[in-house]
């Protein structure tokens, strides 16, 4: 049987992602880009809209980094932001409490490290 992994505490509402520091992610399991306003929009912080993955019907988000596109699970961001690092050689499992997987918010989220 895995280990329930509880959320860091005292973390603030939104933080910063961890390998993309042009975006950020809420509590609400949002995801947000910042905008410096010298390119096509102006100065501010803009939500991402997630779709839905054809085959798992997981919410991900497309994420730029030097020019490159990464394709991310909100879930997934949702673990690196608010979830204390794994244990060496342990693998991770997500699940949703009320399994709606387009519902990642933190108090819906239950993690286990196997």
């Amino acid at each position: 049987m895995g280990r329930i992994v509880q959320p860091l505490k005292n973390k603030p509402h939104i933080v910063d992602l961890r390998d993309f520091s042009d975006y950020e992610i809420s509590k609400d399991g949002e995801v947000f880009k910042m905008a410096t306003g010298d390119g096509k929009r102006p100065k501010g912080r803009y939500q991402l809209k997630p779709y839905a993955h054809y085959r798992s019907n997981s919410l991900r988000v497309i994420l730029y980094r030097d020019g490159k596109r990464y394709t991310r699970g909100v879930a997934d961001l949702m673990l690196q932001a608010f979830y204390p690092d794994p244990r060496p050689n342990a693998s991770r499992e997500v699940f949703f409490i009320d399994r709606d997987e387009h519902n990642a918010a933190l108090n819906n989220l239950k993690v286990a490290d196997f």
